[in-house]
């Protein structure tokens, strides 16, 4: 069975529930952060530094599991790791920002200095998003550093996604939001090339924030298309430390882990991407939010 398949099996069972003082409220199941164990081939899990932490996201119709082979490659550099649930069927992205932003600084209060967070496609939204909120209120200040990996984001948002946000100027308070919850898309109002949302994204980092993108050579969701959503895009890679584009990747493969062959030179996703001897025996989920 895959790592995800292990996974998905445990928070199946709901083996264990806590609520964690700190993290998220505890009337908010929709919103919850997954503590993964990692178990080494001796059975043992790898040393970890508390004072490490990574968080994962996945996109539009998946979820966090959908990056568990990243799971033991953070946990193999002694990091804890996390997956971070949100529930785009009834919450916009700003929402889920928002209960993102709460759960990285519930996780700051327990001592996490250093955070990762690896996010494909839309959750790269929400993590940007959720960092833009924490740059603004100072609770960022707090974490030493943080690197952000985004997958296949589509930082420049849809040209054809902006009908629902031109909705607003119809009578009637909320009536775009109001919509793109009755379709079970709460982001679609979001997600146009020239809403607020997606331009806000364009927001500077803080300088303890390192930000990486990777971008698939032939993405079919994420690739901009119109010069707005090319505007959009570039401003917001703009601000990345380094770009990465994988030759050939579609959206779907750049959930994988990449590998480099020369530093500073495209990377490829491999098809099975194999995981370190250190952590790769056993993978086992312990829900700390939610249910």
């Amino acid at each position: 069975m895959s790592r995800a398949g292990q996974c998905a099996e445990v928070l199946a069972a709901a083996t264990l529930a806590l609520a964690v003082p700190g993290l998220l409220a505890a009337g908010e199941p929709r919103h919850r952060l997954t503590g993964v164990i990692v178990a080494g081939a001796s059975g043992a899990p790898p040393a970890i530094d508390p004072s490490e932490a990574t968080v994962l996201l996945g996109g539009i119709n998946d979820t966090w599991l959908s990056l568990a082979a990243w799971v033991p490659l953070h946990a193999a550099a002694g990091r804890q790791v996390f997956g971070y649930t949100y529930d785009q069927r009834i919450d916009d992205l700003d929402t889920s920002a928002r209960w993102l932003a709460e759960a990285l600084t519930g996780l700051n209060a327990r001592g996490v200095r250093h955070l990762h967070v690896t996010a494909y496609s839309m959750g790269g939204w929400v993590a940007k998003a959720a960092l833009d909120r924490m740059t603004l209120d100072g609770s960022i200040a707090a974490f030493e550093s943080i690197e952000l990996t985004a997958l296949a984001t589509p930082w420049g948002g849809f040209k054809r996604a902006n009908i629902a946000w031109r909705l607003r100027a119809l009578p009637g308070r909320g009536l775009a939001r109001a919509l793109s919850r009755a379709i079970g898309k709460p982001m679609a109002f979001e997600v146009g090339s020239r809403t607020p949302f997606v331009r806000a994204r364009r927001a500077a980092l803080a300088p303890q924030v390192t930000f990486h993108v990777f971008e698939g050579g032939a993405d079919e969701i994420a690739t901009p298309r119109t010069a707005e959503e090319r505007e959009n895009y570039e401003a917001v890679v703009a601000l990345a430390t380094d770009r990465v584009s994988v030759p050939g990747a579609r959206h779907a493969d750049m959930r994988a882990p990449v590998s480099v062959s020369v530093p500073g030179s495209a990377r490829r996703v491999p098809a099975s991407p194999p995981a370190p001897a250190a952590a790769g025996a056993a993978l086992d989920c312990l829900e700390l939010i939610g249910g």
